[in-house]
């Protein structure tokens, strides 16, 4: 920890390039994963609706026609298709007669009661909204009668003859187990964003040091000057701002040694022996 401690008070800036970078990186990480994963949830959520809508269109259709032709028989064979839907996706069809219509559903065409106390509110919300207007309603909730959250989309189905709502289909989904890919999804998002801070954090260490190099170099040239060692310092850059700075270490390296060779006046100035000089004797830095 001492040596930790020590190589953080020599390298400083490295560390707090380091930090900046870490703290940056880790940041966009946590805060990719987090929007992508809300994105994803509520696309998700969008894209099933439409699935659950566009089935309830076709089995609304269907009722209607079986209704208005009064084929019973046709629809009891619909309807062990419907069963079979149920049990491959996981979603529940109900087929609801408007029993306030003025013509309602033939309850033979119906598989469902709404009044046996077995819909949530907020589905028994929609199912009567749907019956006022005769519009496609939809929302997620969690439903006691199914112990997990819940889609539910309830749709009209409208009399051939009067063109009235005269009942509705129900399509009510298990989303908790729809949504099991979304949460192993959630864990390779966190897994991914993990790996991705590691490798950065690498990164950023690599790039603070590239960083800190040219001024662990201008260190070394003042500590050089600072020591009584007047020689020529080398210019890489010399268009670049530290190319600038060493550029003005070298000017004032040159005038020190021009300065000792000449026996110029000294004078003491906070511990360090420095030549006067005029103020305006330093190249102007751009």
């Amino acid at each position: 920890m001492r040596s930790l401690f020590r190589w953080l008070q020599g390298n400083d800036v490295v560390a707090k390039l380091y930090l900046s970078f870490a703290f940056i990186l880790a940041l966009t990480g946590v805060l990719t994963g987090f929007i992508f994963i809300a994105l994803y949830e509520k696309n998700y959520v969008r894209s099933y609706t439409k699935l659950l809508t566009k089935q309830g269109k076709i089995i609304s259709k269907r009722v209607s026609n079986f209704a208005y032709k009064k084929s019973e028989d046709k629809f009891q064979k619909y309807n062990a298709y419907v069963d079979e839907l149920e049990r491959a996706e996981n979603t529940d069809v109900w087929i609801i007669s408007k029993k306030k219509a003025e013509k309602p559903l033939p309850e033979e065409f119906a598989n469902a009661d709404a009044d046996e106390g077995n819909i949530s509110k907020g589905t028994q919300k929609l199912l009567s909204q749907t019956f006022k207007n005769g519009m496609i309603h939809s929302h997620a909730e969690y439903d006691s009668t199914y112990g997990m959250t819940t889609l539910s989309v309830v749709l009209p189905v409208v009399d051939k003859e009067t063109g009235e709502t005269c009942g509705a289909v129900m399509m009510v989904s298990m989303i908790d187990r729809q949504t099991m890919g979304i949460r192993e999804g959630k864990y390779l998002i966190a897994l991914s964003v993990v790996l991705a801070i590691v490798v950065s954090y690498v990164v950023a260490m690599l790039f603070a040091r590239y960083l800190s190099t040219p001024l662990s170099r201008i260190g070394k040239n003042i500590s050089k000057l600072a020591g009584g060692d007047y020689s020529k310092i080398s210019v890489k850059k010399p268009r670049s701002q530290i190319g600038i700075l060493e550029k003005s270490l070298d000017y004032l390296a040159g005038r020190l040694r021009h300065a000792e060779r000449s026996g110029k006046s000294w004078s003491r100035c906070g511990g360090i022996s420095l030549p006067t000089y005029p103020m305006n004797c330093a190249p102007p830095l751009r």
